[in-house]
């Protein structure tokens, strides 16, 4: 309200919704972006919008044609690497890579080559707290969990995330160290860790309207460390009604699920996950279509 013409405000405030789950809301604020600013920057919000609620042909569509206006543009370039990858077209996202990435290798699940480039990017940067938890997650994916223990204290874990400038990435990540910890046999530790972050999420949970999964996902595996399946496989279930596309590593990955992996309701989720997945595969080309993006559907 205060500056109607500030980019970085609507791009905010429509991921925030979207990812909350306010679709309605979220839209109009889409429809409004890309009407005041249409330019690469301008549709690359549009992107992460859409991103936020599940619509990842629309915000595929939207950054290539950021990506028209600036066709060298890392951000739009990355973009599309990952969404792609997120809907498992991982031979189009490499093609807007130049070089090894571990976000791709996350998307794929390939653990043991994330945990090889994360090894050299974390020597390179050793301030990068968010190569650190990806290195993180692929260490405990692999059963390392020692390591992967180390690279999140390393990054500042637990503490950094009980202070407000907390990061989003912060708190996903607690629940790589906390199931770590209960996987290593520090079970005290992982269970004050999520006692912890269940109350945390409750604030979270609190703010959306059934379409945010992060916390739900979180809740589910803090409940698994607190030996609550019944409930953590209740908390999954929700999953299967979100609108947004839940990130598929963390819900087939995260040591503290380990133990379901057997159990038809949590397959019945992963199933779920994958069937919306394979739907905005199947639109994608009418989208593009519609977006006068055509030559993408040769892809």
């Amino acid at each position: 309200d205060v500056d109607p013409l500030s980019l970085v405000r609507y791009a905010d405030l429509g991921y925030k919704l979207g990812f909350a789950g306010f679709r309605e809301e979220a839209s109009a604020v889409l429809e409004r972006l890309v009407r005041l600013f249409p330019t690469a920057p301008g549709y690359l919000a549009a992107a992460r919008i859409s991103e936020a609620l599940g619509d990842f042909d629309e915000a595929i569509a939207w950054a290539l044609r950021a990506r028209q206006l600036r066709p060298a543009d890392p951000e739009a370039n990355g973009m599309l690497a990952e969404l792609w990858a997120r809907l498992g077209d991982f031979e189009t996202a490499a093609q807007f890579e130049t070089g090894p990435n571990m976000g791709l290798l996350f998307w794929q699940r390939r653990y043991d080559e994330l945990v090889e480039l994360g090894e050299e990017v974390t020597i390179d940067h050793p301030a990068d707290a968010d190569a650190r938890f990806l290195l993180a997650f692929a260490y405990s994916a692999l059963g390392r969990q020692a390591e992967a223990i180390r690279q999140l204290e390393l990054a500042g874990l637990p503490g950094s995330v009980r202070h407000e400038s907390r990061r989003a990435n912060e708190v996903h990540a607690l629940n790589t160290l906390s199931s770590a910890l209960h996987a290593a046999g520090r079970e005290a530790e992982a269970r004050s860790l999520a006692e912890w972050h269940y109350e945390w999420n409750k604030t979270g949970l609190a703010l959306t309207e059934g379409g945010g999964w992060a916390a739900h996902l979180s809740d589910a595996c803090s409940l698994m460390l607190l030996a609550n399946r019944e409930a953590a496989l209740d908390t999954l279930e929700t999953l299967a009604r979100v609108t947004t596309i839940v990130h598929l590593p963390w819900l087939q990955d995260q040591a503290c699920f380990a133990g379901l992996q057997d159990e038809p309701r949590y397959r019945a989720v992963v199933a779920s996950v994958q069937v919306r997945i394979a739907a905005i595969r199947a639109r994608l080309p009418e989208t593009l279509t519609r977006h006068a993006l055509e030559e993408w559907n040769r892809m």
